[in-house]
């Protein structure tokens, strides 16, 4: 099965597809990982 990957509008019904990596870090199916990866550029630091 396929996960959906969406980009949220200004009203919770907006859904947009993301069509291009630019706007994957605000997919909804990316929103895990942003904190992962806040965590490992601290850790780096």
């Amino acid at each position: 099965m396929e996960k959906k990957c969406f980009k949220l509008g200004k009203q919770k019904s907006d859904k947009f597809k993301v069509k291009d990596g630019h706007s994957m870090d605000q997919a909804t199916c990316f929103q895990y990982y942003n904190p992962v990866i806040l965590e490992y550029i601290e850790s780096r630091i």
